[in-house]
C-alpha cells in the first residue's frame, strides 16, 4: 500500500487573509502527510488547514449573502421603477387624450370664428348696400322734384308755347328719359311725347288721358321714393343693430379661439413634460434592469464560490477521517 501521504491531496480554496505565499505554499506540501495523523506537527497542521477552511467559508458565505442581499435590493428598485414607468405612461395616454380633445375644440372655435367673421362682412355690405341705395333714392326723389316743377307741370299745364319749341322739346326728352326708367307702358311711352306737344286747347281725351295716366305714375314713384327714404333710417338703425351684434359675436368668438388656443398650448407643455417624465422612468429602469442582472450575476458567482468552499471543506473533513481511519488500521496490522 502506497504511503498515506502519496494517496491524499488536499486542494486549498484560494489564497487565505493573512497568510505569505511560502505559508500557504508549505501548508500544501504538508497537508497530504497531515490529514488523520497524530504527530503534534501533523495536528496542528491539520487544526491549521481547518481553521483555514472554516474561514474562508465563513468569508464566502457573508460575500453570498450580501450578494444576494443586494440583488434583492436591485429587483426591489427594479419593480418600483417599473411601476412608475408604467405610471408616467399612463399619464402620458392621459395628456395625449386631453391634448386631442383641446385640438378638437380650438377647431370648432376656429370654425365659429370664421362663420362670425363672415355673418359680420355680410352685414356690414349689406349695411354699405343700404347707404348707397339711401343715396340713390334720396337723388332720385330730387331728380324727380325737379322734373315736376321744371319740365312736367309747365308741360302738362301747357305753359311752354310754340315759340319756346327748342326749350320744349329738351324738356320733354327729359320727361320720356325717366317715363323710360320708371317704366310705363310701351303704348303709353309712345303717344306721351305728341300729347305734350300739342297745346292745351287742342289736346283730345287721348292726350288728356295719357298726360293724367303718366302724370299718376310720376305721383306715384315720387311718393315710393319718399316713403323708401323715409323708411331707411329704421332700416339702417336694424341694420346697425345687427352689425354690432355681429362684431360682438366675433368678439366673442375671437376670445374662445384665443382661450381654446391657450388651452391647448397648456396641454402640449403638459403632454411634453409627461413625455419627458417617462423617458427619464424609461431610461431609470433600463439602468436598474442591467443592474439587477449584473448583481444577479455577482450573487451567483458568490453562491458558486461558497459551494466550491464547501465542497473543499467537506473533502478535506472527509480526507481526515478516512485517514486517521486507515492509520489506525495500519498501527493494527503492526501490532
Amino acid at each position: 500500500m502506497p504511503p498515506l501521504q502519496h494517496r491524499l491531496v488536499v486542494p486549498l480554496p484560494k489564497r487565505p487573509d493573512g497568510l505569505t505565499e511560502a505559508t500557504v505554499r508549505m501548508l500544501q506540501a504538508a497537508a497530504p502527510g497531515a490529514c488523520g495523523g497524530s504527530h503534534p506537527f501533523q495536528v496542528k497542521v491539520t487544526g491549521a488547514l481547518a481553521g483555514i477552511f472554516k474561514d474562508v467559508e465563513t468569508r464566502e458565505t457573508a460575500t453570498a449573502a450580501a450578494a444576494e442581499s443586494r440583488a434583492a435590493e436591485a429587483t426591489a428598485e427594479r419593480s418600483e421603477a417599473s411601476k412608475a414607468n408604467e405610471a408616467t405612461h399612463e399619464k402620458v395616454t392621459a395628456a395625449q387624450e386631453v391634448r386631442d380633445m383641446r385640438n378638437t375644440a380650438l377647431d370648432e372655435a376656429a370654425t365659429g370664428l370664421a362663420a362670425a367673421k363672415e355673418e359680420l362682412q355680410t352685414m356690414c355690405t349689406k349695411q354699405a348696400g343700404l347707404q348707397a341705395e339711401h343715396e340713390r333714392a334720396v337723388a332720385d326723389r330730387t331728380e324727380h322734384e325737379s322734373l315736376v316743377k321744371e319740365a312736367w307741370e309747365p308741360l302738362k299745364a301747357g305753359e311752354v308755347t310754340g315759340k319756346q319749341w327748342r326749350e320744349k322739346n329738351r324738356m320733354i326728352a327729359r320727361v320720356m328719359t325717366v317715363m323710360e326708367q320708371i317704366g310705363i307702358e310701351e303704348s303709353l311711352r309712345s303717344s306721351l311725347p305728341m300729347a305734350l306737344k300739342s297745346q292745351l286747347k287742342e289736346r283730345g281725351d287721348f292726350a288728356n288721358k295719357a298726360i293724367s295716366f303718366c302724370d299718376g305714375e310720376l305721383q306715384e314713384q315720387l311718393a315710393s321714393l319718399v316713403q323708401k327714404i323715409d323708411s331707411h333710417d329704421g332700416e339702417v338703425n336694424h341694420c346697425a343693430d345687427a352689425v354690432k351684434a355681429n362684431e360682438e359675436t366675433v368678439q366673442a368668438a375671437d376670445g374662445l379661439h384665443q382661450n381654446k388656443q391657450g388651452e391647448l398650448s397648456t396641454a402640449e407643455g403638459e403632454l411634453t413634460e409627461a413625455k419627458q417624465v417617462h423617458m427619464t422612468a424609461v431610461k431609470t429602469t433600463e439602468a436598474l434592469s442591467a443592474k439587477e442582472t449584473e448583481l444577479s450575476d455577482v450573487m451567483g458567482k458568490a453562491k458558486a464560490e461558497l459551494e466550491g468552499v464547501s465542497a473543499l471543506l467537506a473533502r478535506f473533513e472527509s480526507l481526515c477521517k478516512t485517514g486517521a481511519q486507515e492509520a489506525s488500521a495500519e498501527e493494527t496490522e503492526q501490532q
